[in-house]
């Protein structure tokens, strides 16, 4: 398996930006593609959101569509040598706030990065009206940019906090929440709030602890452990 992103870059073609990325959604958005969350990407390259399209069905049209768009050069270099393998478009937001876009291989998973840029504020909101972006607007729109780095950070760290048991860990808003199943603990633990205890002294322990405000939701099943950051 390849896990290495390949990134097109030399004299003559330099990584697209913030611009190339309008036109890059606009020709697929023509073309009815649609982007959808791809959690296993998102998990190999390392992404916060790592977002893929249907396979691209002609490539050959997109190679001519490409070649005469010049803020996308690199996007017809790459195609020009990967034409005949299986792709998708894709982009995907890093936790740096960097968000990154051009082409996977669906047979392989190597992705071809033809450009990157950094976002801030508002900037999802601004690209909302394409319709490629249909199906993963509400993320988008969610997706606090700001708090994304510190956000991230928590979500990794989480990983620690009960590690020995199965659970799922996710990003909402300003909210980091560890969800896992109830039978995972006793009435006692319960009973005695030990649950939020035990998160706290996890905090205590963390370097973004004045940063953040905790709960607990043991009302059902599963139990959430929620960091919300201020």
């Amino acid at each position: 398996m390849i896990t290495k992103f390949k990134i097109y870059e030399n004299d003559s073609f330099e990584l697209s930006g913030k611009h190339a990325f309008l036109m890059f959604l606009q020709i697929v958005s023509n073309h009815d593609y649609h982007f959808i969350l791809n959690d296993h990407y998102t998990e190999l390259y390392k992404y916060h959101f790592f977002f893929s399209t249907e396979t691209i069905k002609g490539i050959e049209e997109y190679v001519e569509i490409f070649k005469y768009k010049h803020s996308l050069s690199l996007a017809y270099k790459a195609l020009l040598e990967i034409k005949n393998q299986k792709l998708a478009f894709f982009f995907g937001l890093k936790d740096n706030s960097t968000v990154r876009y051009g082409f996977v291989d669906l047979d392989t998973q190597r992705s071809y990065i033809v450009g990157e840029f950094g976002v801030s504020g508002a900037y999802f909101r601004s690209i909302s009206k394409y319709k490629a972006l249909r199906f993963i607007n509400k993320i988008l729109q969610d997706t606090n940019i700001k708090k994304l780095p510190i956000l991230a950070k928590i979500k990794r760290n989480l990983k620690s906090f009960y590690k020995d048991k199965k659970c799922k860990i996710i990003i909402d808003d300003s909210r980091v929440i560890k969800s896992m199943e109830r039978n995972n603990f006793t009435e006692e633990d319960l009973n005695l709030n030990r649950l939020y205890r035990t998160l706290k002294a996890w905090v205590e322990k963390r370097e973004w602890k004045n940063k953040v405000e905790l709960s607990v939701n043991d009302d059902g099943d599963p139990i959430e452990f929620i960091i919300i950051v201020k």
